[in-house]
C-alpha cells in the first residue's frame, strides 16, 4: 500500500507549542517531566511507582462497580475484568485518553483518540514486557454543555437527540433517543455491517438508564477486546480521594495561582490556551450543574440556592464528595490522582492546557 507522509508542521493544524514539544524544543522543557521517549517512560514509572496499593483498590473496586452495570454480555467482558484486576498490581500503568460523552461516539476524532492509547499501550509492552499498560477512556461525564455532544453528522445529514440539558450529561436519560437510532438507521446503507452497528446502539442507548452507562457499553463492544478500560470519574468513592485538593481549591484557591505562574511564563513563547478561574469546582446537584464562588465571605453556587460559609462548606465536601465536580483546570490534577497513569493523548488544544 502506498503511503505518503506529511509532517506535522505542514499541515496547518497544530500550534507552535504542540509542534515545539514534538520536536523536543528547549522552550517547552519547564511546562512538563518527560518527552515521549522510552527514557521518559521508564523514568515516568519510576515516579508513578510511588502510586499506593491503597489507591489502586479503590481504582479497581469503583471500576468493577462501574462495569457491573452494563446489562448485555459480550465476548469482551473477560478482557474488561482481567484489564481491571491488572490495575492491582504496582507493574501495571494506565495510558489515558478523554473526549465528551459524544452521540454515538460523535466525531472521528473520539475513535482517533482511542486507537493511540491502544497502540501506546501495545508499544510499551514491547519496550517494558515486564510492566502492562492498560489503555484507559475517560469519558467526561460532568460534562454539561449538552448542545456538544447530543448530535451526529453523517453523509450530510445531521442526526440529534432531543433531550433535557442541564445536568452533568452522563446523567441524562436515554429514554427519548430511539428516534435518533431510526432516523440513522434509514440513512445507512444496507448490508449486514449497517445492521450490525444499529445493533450495538440499540443494546448501549435503549438498555442502559444513562448517557454515561450507554458510552460505556458501545466503547466496551467496540474496543474492549483491545483492552480498552472505561472511567466514570462522577463517582463518590474515586472523589473522596480528592477531598484535600478540593479543599484546598476552595480554601486556598491553589490552581488559579499556579497556572497564572504557568501562564506568565508560556506567554513569552505560546498563545495562552486556557484561564483559570478563582475557584476551578462546580456543584452537581438536583440536576443542574453550576460553579462556586466566594460569596460575601463565604461560598454560593451560581444562579442557585446554596451558601455556605467556610465550614459548612468543607462540611459538604466531607460528607458528599460526588457533588464537587472539577472544571478542565482540576481534572487532570484528577485523573493523575487516581489512576498510576504515564501518558494522556489529547488533541492540540488539550495539549495546551
Amino acid at each position: 500500500m502506498q503511503q505518503n507522509r506529511i509532517p506535522y508542521s505542514k499541515t496547518g493544524k497544530f500550534s507552535s507549542l504542540v509542534l515545539d514539544f514534538l520536536n523536543q524544543s528547549d522552550s517547552v522543557k519547564p511546562f512538563f517531566n518527560h518527552f515521549l521517549s522510552k527514557e521518559g517512560f521508564e523514568a515516568q514509572m519510576q515516579q508513578k511507582g510511588s502510586f499506593s496499593s491503597e489507591a489502586r483498590a479503590v481504582l479497581v473496586k469503583s471500576l468493577h462497580s462501574q462495569y457491573e452495570l452494563l446489562k448485555v454480555a459480550t465476548e469482551n467482558d473477560e478482557i474488561a475484568f482481567a484489564q481491571i484486576n491488572s490495575l492491582k498490581q504496582a507493574s501495571t500503568f494506565t495510558i489515558t485518553t478523554g473526549h465528551q460523552l459524544c452521540l454515538f461516539t460523535g466525531p472521528l476524532y473520539t475513535v482517533y483518540k482511542i486507537l493511540h492509547i491502544i497502540k501506546l499501550a501495545d508499544s510499551l509492552k514491547n519496550e517494558f514486557p515486564d510492566r502492562h499498560f492498560v489503555p484507559v477512556f475517560w469519558m467526561a461525564t460532568e460534562d454539561h454543555d449538552f448542545e456538544e455532544v447530543n448530535h451526529i453528522r453523517y453523509n450530510q445529514h445531521k442526526f440529534v437527540w432531543r433531550a433535557q440539558a442541564g445536568d452533568a450529561v452522563g446523567r441524562i436519560p436515554t429514554h427519548a433517543i430511539e428516534r435518533t437510532i431510526d432516523e440513522l438507521a434509514k440513512r445507512l446503507p444496507e448490508g449486514e455491517r449497517a445492521n450490525e452497528i444499529i445493533a450495538d446502539l440499540e443494546s448501549a442507548y435503549l438498555q442502559h438508564e444513562n448517557l454515561a452507562d450507554a458510552t460505556r457499553m458501545l466503547v466496551h463492544k467496540w474496543f474492549g477486546k483491545y483492552g480498552v478500560i472505561c472511567l466514570d470519574g462522577d463517582d463518590a468513592e474515586l472523589k473522596k480521594a480528592m477531598i484535600t485538593a478540593f479543599n484546598r481549591e476552595l480554601v486556598e484557591e491553589l490552581s488559579s495561582a499556579e497556572v497564572e505562574e504557568t501562564n506568565k511564563e508560556l506567554t513569552k513563547h505560546y498563545k495562552i490556551q486556557v484561564t483559570p478561574r478563582d475557584i476551578n469546582l462546580f456543584y452537581l446537584r438536583d440536576g443542574l450543574r453550576n460553579r462556586i464562588i466566594k460569596n460575601n465571605g463565604g461560598f454560593a453556587v451560581v444562579g442557585q440556592p446554596y451558601n455556605w460559609t467556610e465550614e459548612e462548606i468543607i462540611s459538604e465536601l466531607e460528607s458528599n464528595p460526588e457533588r464537587f465536580s472539577p472544571n478542565v483546570i482540576l481534572r487532570p490534577l484528577y485523573q493523575e490522582s487516581i489512576l498510576p497513569n504515564l501518558a494522556y493523548i489529547g488533541g492540540g488544544g488539550e495539549v495546551a492546557y
